[in-house]
């Protein structure tokens, strides 16, 4: 069986309104932080430094209870798996809302 080649993964936090990019982090796929865990040290970054996140944008790799529970009263935007669910009774209770709103509007329940 051929290896699978590793990727570098590439998490960047930016001031949309500003077009300012206020930081990135990178690794090699499998080693350090997973992306949610990343993004999650961002944030505390930017807000410790006096700004507020307003939107979080990510894919379904940002799609954990980690970054929802994070994101406090900011907006997000992150890609919901096909296969979630809200059977599961840990969790974020963001989480399971956007899950919820996710199926209510009519997409793979």
């Amino acid at each position: 069986m051929p290896r699978q080649k590793k990727h570098v993964v590439l998490v960047i936090t930016v001031d949309i309104r500003h077009r300012k990019l206020l930081g990135s982090r990178d690794n090699i796929e499998g080693r350090g932080h997973s992306e949610a865990k990343t993004a999650v040290k961002m944030l505390a970054e930017v807000r410790k430094e006096g700004k507020t996140v307003k939107r979080f944008y990510g894919d379904g790799a940002y799609e954990a209870n980690l970054v929802f529970s994070s994101l406090k009263d900011a907006e997000s935007a992150v890609k919901i798996r096909e296969n979630a669910t809200t059977d599961r009774s840990r969790g974020s209770k963001r989480g399971r809302d956007k899950i919820r709103k996710y199926h209510s509007l009519g997409y793979n329940s």
